[in-house]
């Protein structure tokens, strides 16, 4: 993939450099844990670094280590210890980085930029004292073995203490498991695979929990054979995690995609129930005109706050339930990858507003008109919500519950807007208005 065409000139390169020798440019060397069933690896991978790597060039090394094989799990694990995770809380997607590691999907690009600069004006960051890692860079072929001393050193630093530990926020809540390894069997009833489970949800829900080895239910299995590899380039990652089910999204957050899925399925069964109503002229109740002004009222405020945060890339705040901040970083977020969806629907509930205005206000003649066009707005705007909906849960992996919110908005509008529509279009308000209202 040309996206990658810089790192990979860059690690041609330290395979025929030797590991002591000066470099041209200084260089800041990270190292990335992910998990070939995570979706938040797969947006780290593909969204957040790629435009890092574009912009660093050779100056940004990044090396992703895959914790669904036995080599790559031990790694996680020295990592964990390094930087003073404790194994319940352990997750990925992991980008270490010096004397720092940085977690999540939003915490990797928001603060990596910054910690290059530094780095690079410093002279450069060598890998991380990761226990093990520049054993498995060497035999990877990343790194050339050093002339001497390297299992000395290796050795000192199992007896040294660790230095330059830093706390990270509690990770993620989600469950994922590594599979069988294929490694011989005295190996695995030595080490046997990692398993993982869900816990309590006080930190972001981004990150995939990777505990010590213990029980779980169930095995999520690898897309393929060659995922099954420790150590490889963001090129071989991206495909290693292209293939994720629907499921395997869904269960990233299964609390917070069930409410998307609850709430998906009460919007399908509202339109159908709609459009089989509005079809035979059946009577609807009618809503009070204040309890729709409150709808468009209530649905511009969160517009505006999605507005805010995907214009300006802040980190929204999403409470204890779903990953509102992982929905807003996706591709999704933006129509066509131009227009947020936030402003979108900012300007969707104006319009609806300025109709139900102008429809009891306005001049009498376009009443029949505006009431027929703020049905079908409403009608428009759930099929829409239907549609990002659908993208959450099995799509994302995440749920944003400020999305969700609006998405009932949306359909309590669909409700409240047909019986003056129906009334308008079988004419029963005649053009002086001296019906009732349509909306009483």
């Amino acid at each position: 993939m040309t996206r990658f065409s810089s790192l990979f000139v860059l690690l041609a390169a330290t395979l025929v450099s030797p590991a002591g020798a000066s470099q041209p440019t200084p260089l800041v060397r990270t190292i990335l844990f992910f998990s070939p069933t995570c979706p938040h690896c797969h947006t780290v991978i593909t969204e957040s670094l790629p435009p890092l790597v574009e912009r660093y060039g050779e100056s940004l090394v990044i090396v992703a280590i895959n914790i669904q094989s036995l080599e790559g799990q031990r790694l996680f694990q020295n990592a964990g210890r390094l930087y003073g995770i404790p194994p319940e809380q352990l997750g990925v997607p992991l980008l270490a980085v010096g004397d720092r590691a940085l977690v999540g999907s939003f915490d990797i690009p928001d603060q990596l930029p910054a910690i290059a600069d530094a780095g690079l004006a410093a002279g450069g960051i060598p890998w991380p004292e990761i226990e093990g890692l520049q054993a498995a860079l060497v035999a990877a072929g990343v790194e050339e073995a050093e002339a001497a001393g390297t299992e000395e050193r290796v050795a000192a630093e199992e007896q040294a203490p660790s230095e330059g530990r830093v706390a990270v926020e509690e990770p993620p809540l989600v469950s994922e498991a590594v599979p069988e390894s294929s490694a011989p069997p005295a190996e695995r009833a030595a080490e046997p695979p990692a398993r993982f489970e869900v816990t309590a949800p006080e930190a972001p829900a981004d990150l995939v929990r990777a505990p010590e080895i213990a029980d779980v239910e169930t095995t999520l299995a690898i897309p393929d054979a060659g995922a099954r590899r420790a150590i490889m380039d963001l090129a071989t990652a991206e495909s290693s995690t292209a293939t994720l089910t629907p499921w395997q999204k869904f269960n990233q957050d299964r609390f917070g995609n069930s409410i998307a899925v609850v709430v998906l399925t009460g919007m399908v069964l509202s339109v159908l129930a709609v459009l089989a109503l509005s079809g035979r002229r059946a009577s609807l109740p009618h809503w009070p005109d204040w309890a729709v002004g409150l709808i468009v009222v209530v649905g511009l405020a969160i517009a505006a706050y999605l507005s805010y945060v995907e214009v300006t890339q802040a980190e929204a705040i999403c409470g204890q339930v779903g990953d509102c901040n992982t929905v807003q970083q996706s591709p999704y977020a933006r129509l066509f990858g131009l227009v947020p969806i936030g402003v979108l629907g900012f300007y969707g509930y104006a319009a609806l507003g300025l109709g139900w205005l102008l429809r009891d206000r306005g001049p009498r003649h376009w009443n029949s008109g505006l009431a027929i066009a703020l049905w079908l707005g409403a009608l428009l705007g759930t099929l829409f919500s239907i549609y990002l909906t659908v993208l959450e849960p099995f799509v994302i992996g995440a749920t944003c519950m400020w999305c969700v919110t609006s998405a009932g908005l949306m359909t309590l509008l669909l409700w409240a807007a047909p019986p003056g529509a129906s009334e308008a279009w079988s004419g029963s308000r005649g053009p002086t208005g001296e019906q009732r209202d349509l909306t009483r």
